[in-house]
């Protein structure tokens, strides 16, 4: 099989393979034998491209070509993949890439694999199955075939050949001689191309070349010349051409091609593309023609070979002036080095790309890149709306990478990227320009800027490939005369001008390119007629329309004060113009395929200046009572009455074919969330005649239903099932003196400032008063605490102040997480000083939402003692802490923390337990990830008073103060309690 008339269709066929179909019961329904691939090799065999499928035993298969770009299509049904990359580069000059992609659902109803293996050329293919294997075989059209046959050979120079071969002239077949010595020289078989060619005396076929040892390192194309560079001579060439299409072939025996891409479109003359590529002997170049080429030259020199082509024909004279006449844009130029390791690369040493921007000028949308200095540019058109542009030898930063729409602005340039190629030679940033229609490029270099040029056409009626309706023919101003319309004239004319001319707004098309001056075809609302010259207006730049992509912006609902319109903007005025016109015209300013029915009638007056297209789509339909619906990309209008109609019988079908639909059986296993729960959400999901039930013991749910509810019962088990984060929480609980505590910021003091700053200048105040700040924290010790920025004042007095560690700006009662301070060294060192004790230092790791508690201390036990019992208690005096973490969105952490501390009382007479001290805080917090929390207030005091005498002299008055002492004790500590809870992150977790 062969692409286009010259491809030759060869597929080995594959019987079907016997599809296993089990019986189930009704409510199992039915299961497939599907089939995975699980590797994919890709060999290459003397010209030959084997790519290996495994894993697929006797698949059903169905294999067909593309075109546009070139692709064969193979498509698996009950296949599924299994841990395979894709896509799968191999630019080997047969075959590009191969792509693989499942798709549906083995387990609810079928899946399918599908194949794309991009072709670099006319490519024969052939499908093998071999037990687990699928081997796909491609080879191109325009290698010699492997099997050796015999050779001609003809002595006369390619100029000299007749027309066709005369009966007195000797073609010679022999046999090829044996190699000796390597490489060995494989006869040649003549293609049924070549040999016609070889009939008709354009072909030369040597019986036996010497091979050479040249590298191809660029291709020069200019005009209708291609200067092909090599690193010296080549000795050996053949050239012949062939038709249907037109093409130039070029072999060079024995040479090496250190040229890419492999093909490139050019706009140059004679030459349409080029298109290069490596074969087992020898580099294979073909010229794709435009035009019937009369005759070619294929001359050596120093650094490679000239080929230059003729034509006598007027029409190629045309193109050869046009082209001439162009600016050089598409032509690439390639320049290949050879470093150590006998690599090719363009350019000496890397170059920075050190900015992008894109320019939306009113005479073209302009990419402009800041290389530094100027390098060869390659461009190259891999399909007719992308343009790439390779920059060899330069480099850019991944934070420069651009990926830019540009649709917006309503020029010719809809999109471009500019990113580093990855898996090449040489480092490259490459270029990738989306335009609309066939805009050319234009590049050039302006102080070390590379400037990407898109011209926009004029700014007119309608856009290229547009025409004007007939009745609207006559009020749209010209150059001159209309043409006649083919089909007759028109039949009826406007009443009042039609202008689309107004200037539109910066960075804002009015029907940007429309061109005036078009004349339509046969009644109003008739076909849309052929464009007329480009005399009326239309920029041959832009001739072709662009994918219908439009419809992706359209929502379907009619007007709405709150929708949103984002098509290019336009200008309608219009008197009784016939609304299936109107609808013509918006269809062709959009890039839409639009049907409507003879129902869609009548005429509208509007004048409507610099709206977006869908926004005046809506008024129009609205106007006249329709509305629209997407079916595909085509947008069928039609009256609201019938959609709604429609509508509800789509509703009704479907609500009665559920009715009938068999139902299936799915068991969905449950893993983190509460089986019970699950099955109280699924049931909101049933149809009528669907159930669920649950399975305790194996945590899953058991659904019954139709395919469509089991799919949306699934989704929804497995947006929920999720692992539920976990959270460590470590606590420190200090014991700290009052002086220490102070200096960790549980008591902070007073400030005021008597001075303001207004446009840089600091005044006094009213009153007045100098700033004043009074500190609370002992002397002696390290300033660990200070106010933000370094200030000290605060303007308020508070236990618990807002507070700054170093360079972290806290929240109240907060110490930021930095790793710079480290709290267990500030607290070894208090407790090396007699400052600060640490009584507990405990973890605990809960779940989201769960409450976990920390406690520490004693139960004392109190006796009762009653007449006739003896009744023993125990009571808890401990430190308890108990906190309930819950994590938000942007990983933070709200904490409820609730603190107990239940201590003795001591009787100051007996030193018997007589009571339970009791301090209590809670309090809810948010904290990041990490910051600790700091807790404090709860005070330890120990006072007392004793006093020393002896007995009766020191109650004499006045003397007896010499033989007494009195000791007064106060000593005060606080309890500090540092919380720090972390997120624990695990592979299966969203955080």
């Amino acid at each position: 099989m062969r692409m286009g008339s010259s491809i030759k269709r060869r597929v080995v066929s594959l019987a079907a393979a016997l599809a296993l179909v089990a019986s189930l019961s009704a409510r199992d329904g039915f299961a497939r034998d599907v089939k995975t691939i699980t590797e994919v090799e890709v060999r290459e065999e003397q010209g030959m491209t084997r790519i290996i499928l495994r894993g697929a035993t006797d698949p059903i298969y169905t294999a067909f070509l593309r075109e546009d770009p070139p692709r064969l299509i193979i498509e698996l049904p009950d296949v599924m993949l299994d841990r395979v990359e894709t896509p799968i580069r191999i630019d080997n000059g047969v075959v590009n890439d191969v792509t693989l992609a499942a798709f549906g659902d083995p387990q609810v109803s079928s899946s399918m694999v599908r194949i794309s293996v991009g072709l670099a050329d006319e490519s024969e293919y052939e499908l093998i199955p071999n037990g687990d294997e699928l081997i796909i075989q491609v080879r191109s059209l325009l290698s010699p075939p492997m099997a050796p046959t015999v050779v001609a050979q003809v002595q006369p120079e390619p100029a000299a050949l007749p027309a066709a071969l005369d009966e007195d002239e000797e073609v010679v077949a022999e046999r090829a001689p044996e190699p000796e010595p390597e490489p060995s020289a494989a006869p040649q078989e003549l293609t049924h191309s070549e040999a016609h060619a070889l009939a008709e005396g354009e072909l030369v076929v040597p019986a036996q070349k010497a091979r050479g040892a040249s590298r191809i390192q660029g291709l020069v194309v200019e005009d209708n010349q291609v200067h092909v560079i090599a690193d010296g001579p080549i000795d050996s060439v053949d050239a012949f051409r062939l038709k249907e299409p037109a093409r130039l072939v070029v072999d060079f025996w024995g040479a090496r091609n250190a040229v890419f891409p492999n093909r490139f479109t050019v706009d140059s003359g004679l030459i349409q593309q080029v298109r290069i590529g490596q074969h087992a002997d020898k580099v294979r170049v073909v010229l794709d023609l435009r035009g019937e080429v009369t005759s070619h030259t294929v001359e050596a020199s120093d650094n490679g070979v000239r080929i230059a082509l003729n034509s006598d024909s007027a029409q190629d004279e045309d193109e050869q002036v046009a082209s001439a006449a162009r600016p050089m844009v598409a032509a690439p130029a390639l320049y290949l080095e050879e470093n150590e390791d006998g690599q090719g690369f363009a350019g000496e040493q890397n170059v920075w790309v050190k900015g992008v921007r894109f320019e939306s000028l009113p005479s073209a949308d302009r990419v402009v890149l800041d290389v530094g200095a100027e390098l060869q540019a390659l461009v190259y058109e891999p399909d007719p709306i992308t343009v790439v542009i390779d920059l060899p030898g330069s480099r850019i930063e991944p934070e420069s990478e651009r990926r830019i729409d540009t649709r917006e602005f309503g020029g010719p340039l809809e999109m471009f990227s500019v990113f580093q190629t990855p898996d090449v030679p040489r480092e490259q940033v490459r270029v990738v320009l989306k335009r609309r229609g066939s805009a050319k490029v234009r590049l050039s270099w302006e102080d070390g800027r590379l400037l990407i040029e898109l011209p926009r056409a004029s700014r007119s009626a309608y856009l290229p490939g547009t025409t004007v309706p007939a009745e609207f023919a006559s009020a749209v101003p010209g150059p001159g005369p209309l043409a006649p319309a083919p089909m007759g004239p028109p039949e009826s004319a406007m009443g009042a001008p039609a202008s689309f001319m107004g200037p539109p707004a910066p960075g804002v098309y009015s029907a940007p390119g429309m061109a005036p001056g078009m004349a339509a075809a046969g009644r109003p609302g008739g076909p849309i007629g052929p464009l007329l010259p480009a005399a009326f207006g239309v920029d041959p730049l832009f001739a072709g329309p662009a994918e219908p992509a439009s419809i992706d912006i359209l929502e379907e609902g009619g007007f709405d004060d709150e929708k949103t319109y984002n098509g290019r903007r336009i200008s309608l005025d219009f008197k009784d113009a016939d609304i299936a016109n109107i609808l013509r015209l918006i269809a062709e300013v959009s890039d839409l395929n639009i049907i409507a029915g003879e129902e869609v009638d009548g005429k509208v007056t509007i004048r409507l200046v610099d709206v977006p297209w869908d926004q005046a789509m809506d008024v129009i339909l609205l106007t006249k009572g329709l509305g629209f619906v997407r079916v595909g990309n085509v947008l069928r209008i039609a009256p609201l009455e019938t959609l709604k109609a429609e509508k509800e019988a789509r509703l009704m079908e479907r609500r009665s074919r559920e009715k009938l639909e068999d139902l299936v059986v799915k068991l969905q296993p449950v893993n983190y969330a509460d089986v019970n729960e699950m099955k109280d959400m699924i049931q909101h999901l049933l149809s009528a005649r669907g159930s669920v039930m649950v399975d305790t013991r194996t945590n899953t749910l058991i659904i019954k239903d139709i395919p469509s509810v089991i799919h949306e019962a699934t989704a929804l088990v497995k947006a929920i099932d999720t692992q539920t984060p976990q959270v460590l929480i470590e606590a420190k609980i200090v014991e700290a003196t009052l002086t220490f505590a102070r200096a960790l910021g549980a008591n902070w003091g007073l400030g005021f400032t008597g001075t303001k700053t207004v446009g840089g200048v600091t005044t006094p105040s009213a009153g007045g008063f100098p700033d004043l700040h009074l500190s609370t924290s002992a002397s002696g010790l390290d300033p660990l605490i200070s106010l933000p920025n370094g200030e000290q004042q605060s303007n308020f007095i508070s236990a618990n102040p807002v507070v700054g560690i170093l360079t972290g700006v806290l929240r109240l009662g907060l110490l930021g997480h930095d790793d710079r301070i480290q709290l267990d060294l500030e607290l070894m060192a208090a407790e090396s000083n007699n400052r600060g004790k640490v009584i507990s230092s405990p973890r605990v790791v809960t779940l989201d939402n769960r409450e976990a508690i920390i406690k520490q201390g004693v139960a004392i036990k109190f006796t009762e003692i009653t007449r006739d019992t003896v009744t023993t208690s125990f009571v808890d005096a401990v430190l308890e802490l108990k906190v309930t973490p819950h994590i938000t969105a942007d990983r933070s952490i709200i904490m409820k923390v609730k603190v107990s501390r239940n201590a003795p009382q001591l009787s100051s007479a007996s030193g018997d337990i007589v009571g339970i001290t009791k301090n209590e805080t809670e309090t809810e917090a948010l904290v990041r990830d990490g910051e600790t929390m700091v807790l404090g207030g709860i005070y330890v005091v120990d006072s007392g008073k004793s006093t020393t005498k002896l007995p009766f002299l020191a109650d004499i008055p006045l003397l007896g103060a010499i033989f007494r002492s009195k000791t007064i004790q106060d000593e005060r500590r606080e309890l500090l309690i540092f919380v720090t809870p972390r997120i624990i992150t695990s592979p299966s977790s969203d955080f």
